[in-house]
């Protein structure tokens, strides 16, 4: 069950309400275009893996997303937290595309 369901992040909304306010020649623009890019995919893939964990039984697991927390006066971000009877997973996630390779073969 997601207890605290995830939500746009406000500096997506903030990139696109700028650019729609910015003259097309402008000199920033195209380093806004591909920041608000990046972000944006960034929030497709956590909202990929919320829908992957919406299929989890709602009784056994609680979900939480986007937290930001503080310790030692010093603040952190989670992207997504799943709490279980018995086990608490830290998720970071990551929109990756293309391939990855993955070995078995430590390199020192």
């Amino acid at each position: 069950m997601f207890i605290k369901p995830r939500k746009k992040p406000l500096i997506i909304h903030q990139k696109e309400s700028l650019l729609r306010r910015l003259l097309p020649d402008h000199k920033m623009r195209h380093k806004i275009t591909r920041n608000l890019k990046k972000r944006k995919r960034g929030f497709d893939g956590e909202q990929n893996l919320d829908y992957h964990l919406s299929f989890l039984p709602e009784k056994d697991y609680l979900i939480l997303t986007d937290l930001n927390l503080v310790t030692d006066g010093k603040p952190f971000q989670i992207d997504t937290l799943v709490l279980t009877p018995y086990l608490i997973f830290i998720i970071e996630s990551k929109n990756f595309f293309g391939k990855l390779f993955l070995t078995n073969i430590l390199s020192k």
